[in-house]
């Protein structure tokens, strides 16, 4: 089993706390989960803990389409933020390689999560 924390989140993309409240960065994962789950048929469970320390648990496989799903969510709140009236597409899908590249990875992620018909014990 793997854990999935917002400090590594927020480490992956280079930011910190200050730049995101980890707060934020959980509901964020937790929806990110939420998408896994519906797309590739996992049943990844939320985060559990203290607010602003949570823990999210799952296999590594899980975890690497969960992370690249929760630094999207943490971009695209990014954008959101710096520019409330654009959606999350329009900040980063179609201008910015890096968020092309994690939403490729993360497809890449969900196609080997499915494709071995993952059934969790």
């Amino acid at each position: 089993m793997a854990t999935l924390t917002a400090s590594e989140v927020l480490d992956a993309l280079k930011l910190s706390s200050s730049d995101v409240d980890p707060e934020i960065v959980e509901v964020l994962i937790d929806d990110a989960i939420g998408e896994v789950n519906l797309r590739a048929g996992t049943s990844i469970g939320a985060m559990a803990g203290t607010a602003g320390s949570k823990t999210a648990s799952m296999t590594v496989e899980e975890k690497v389409a969960v992370k690249l799903a929760s630094m999207i969510n943490v971009l695209n709140h990014i954008g959101l933020t710096l520019n409330p009236s654009a959606s999350g597409g329009a900040v980063y899908g179609d201008t910015l390689t890096p968020f092309r590249d994690l939403r490729r990875r993360l497809e890449e992620a969900i196609d080997r999560l499915r494709d071995r018909g993952f059934v969790r014990g």
